[in-house]
């Protein structure tokens, strides 16, 4: 399911979901993913939350969870291997903050996390026993490097390509 799709593209609008139906039937969900386009893979559990409830229906945060982590490893048939914290999977670990505005009050960390703070309060990422994320940063390349080449790269193109960035904002009357 990749609701981030359905919202872009205004299918809502021609054509009703059957998701939430199909998860209270029972069908093992999970998430995919093209590419970014206006959300990350965080986002994903949130939006299907949202285009559950914008068509009057609900799906538990606990269940968006579950889409993201044992739906994603049964739909590739590794339920036996990852997707859940067992004794001899394989364990990614995401470490969350709590002291952000976005994981308060701190009642219910599964709905403040998945549908709240979201990826905002990603600390620490652990996969298959490397840390890839310490401090809200990755440890495997320069975010700064990578994000100043993709700004000149994007520049170099419009540039050839004869594109301007213009923008209707902000209103100036």
């Amino acid at each position: 399911w990749h609701p981030g799709n359905y919202l872009f593209y205004g299918l809502g609008a021609k054509t009703p979901q059957r998701m939430p139906e199909l998860h209270e039937l029972g069908v093992n969900l999970a998430f995919g993913h093209d590419v970014a386009k206006i959300w990350t893979f965080g986002e994903l559990p949130y939006l299907a939350y949202l285009t559950a409830r914008n068509h009057g229906r609900f799906i538990p945060a606990e269940s968006c969870l579950e889409m993201a982590t044992i739906g994603g490893a049964k739909a590739m048939g590794w339920e036996k291997r990852i997707g859940s914290l067992e004794l001899g999977k394989r364990a990614d670990l995401v470490i969350r903050r709590t002291d952000i505005p976005e994981a308060q009050p701190g009642v219910n960390p599964v709905l403040e996390s998945v549908l709240v703070a979201r990826s905002k309060g990603v600390d620490t990422v652990i996969c298959d026993g490397a840390i890839i994320v310490r401090g809200g940063r990755s440890t495997r390349l320069d975010e700064a490097a990578v994000y100043g080449r993709a700004r000149a790269s994007v520049r170099r193109l419009m540039e050839k390509t004869g594109l301007k960035a213009d923008f209707d904002w902000p209103v100036v009357q």
